[in-house]
């Protein structure tokens, strides 16, 4: 793609094909010049195209997962009905490249948001570089903005973007909005990226540093009467376990994501479908409760492999009200409590990346372990969020289940 091709929206879209001409409900079509290319989106009929693919490329065991997932990928609550989602690049009849986006409702402000969270990005290689070529032509010229992890896909991207990247703000000009939407759909022709933030660990029992077991006993004895006190609350706090969400939590998660800037929309049909109903993982949902009754927090867990073999939990989702750190020391000590009780050797979370909320993980003894290579991106960002906002990593709170590779 020549990089001296024109990005602005009435330049690429001719008004009859608009790319919003509906509400920003996702029906997208794609723009005649990717048409011509031999881009556009995947149908329902194809899909044995892109299984093949996929088991070519990634193997019989990667596609039969996938396989088993994509009728619950479809049920994806905040994907609208009939969307399609999967652009592929055809010679012919002969699907070449495809990348897969997850459908996500993001709030800005408490506002909806329409954005992909990229996936497998596969090509055939016979056709070398295709991949590469569709993933840019969704990035320039299609409307709905993405995001998800890169590591030596970063270099790339500050070589042929360089002016796009945030940090050369407020050099960079503003994103026109596209033809026929609302300024509150219009992105800016940017992309923010930040380095992925380290684990914490919090040890709960010695049994993965301690070989001899009389002083793995007596440790971890030491280790429970310390935090009976540590972990402590001050004030009425409950924590209560979920099988379901329901609806009557939804008015506390709206209230909830909207004090954050920019956050993924967690309204109980999608943590229903992203976590209860979950095909390839099994989680457990504390909600946390003070006084009588009024949420302060929701925290969800994944038991994994820790260090040795042990068992460790993965806080794999929360949310708590922005910059509000009791609230967050109170779902933690809720969390560790649980964990206790449950066994498991460690609890593992996020590097929330804020100054106030780090001084509750590390009050708590939640230490930073090892690196990551990855950088967290998101392609044309709203436009309504100043760039100094979005710039500041800790108004975005990205957990990870968010965007957890397992989806696609």
């Amino acid at each position: 793609m020549k990089r001296t091709e024109p990005r602005h929206w009435n330049r690429i879209w001719h008004p009859r094909e608009s790319p919003f001409a509906s509400p920003m409900d996702g029906l997208l079509p794609f723009p005649a010049r990717g048409v011509r290319r031999g881009y556009r989106m995947v149908e329902d009929g194809e899909l044995p195209l892109l299984f093949a693919l996929q088991e070519r490329i990634w193997g019989e065991e990667n596609a039969e997962a996938l396989r088993a997932r994509w009728d619950w990928l479809r049920r994806n609550p905040h994907a609208e009905p009939g969307e399609r989602t999967i652009p592929g690049y055809f010679r012919g009849n002969e699907l070449r490249a495809y990348q897969i986006n997850v459908p996500q409702r993001f709030l800005v402000r408490g506002r909806p948001w329409r954005v992909y969270l990229v996936g497998s990005l596969t090509a055939d290689p016979a056709t070398p570089g295709s991949a590469a070529r569709l993933h840019a032509f969704l990035r320039d010229f299609y409307p709905v903005s993405f995001w998800g992890w890169a590591a030596r896909a970063l270099a790339l991207y500050r070589r042929t973007l360089g002016t796009a990247d945030y940090h050369r703000f407020p050099r960079a000009a503003l994103a026109p909005s596209p033809y026929g939407t609302e300024r509150r759909h219009a992105s800016r022709a940017a992309f923010f990226h930040w380095p992925e933030s380290p684990t914490l660990v919090r040890p709960l029992r010695t049994d993965p540093y301690l070989g001899a077991r009389p002083l793995t006993l007596a440790a971890n004895a030491a280790a429970r009467s310390l935090d009976r006190v540590l972990l402590r609350q001050r004030g009425a706090i409950r924590v209560r376990e979920l099988a379901r969400f329901s609806s009557a939590l939804d008015p506390w998660l709206r209230a909830t994501a909207a004090t954050h800037p920019f956050i993924l929309d967690r309204d109980s049909s999608y943590l229903n479908w992203r976590f209860l109903d979950c095909p390839f993982a099994s989680y457990r949902v504390f909600l946390v409760e003070r006084g009588s009754g009024s949420p302060i927090g929701v925290a969800i867990v994944e038991r994994v492999q820790g260090p040795r073999g042990h068992d460790a939990w993965r806080l794999s989702d929360q949310l708590t009200a922005h910059r509000r750190p009791e609230h967050t020391t109170a779902l933690l000590k809720c969390v560790l409590r649980e964990a206790h009780r449950a066994g498991v050797c460690s609890v593992r979370a996020r590097d929330p990346q804020d100054a106030q909320l780090m001084r509750a993980y590390r009050g708590l003894g939640f230490q930073p372990r090892g690196a990551d290579p990855r950088h967290l991106i998101f392609w044309r960002p709203p436009l309504d969020l100043e760039p100094e906002t979005i710039a500041e990593r800790a108004a975005w709170p990205v957990s990870w289940a968010d965007g957890d590779p397992r989806l696609v």
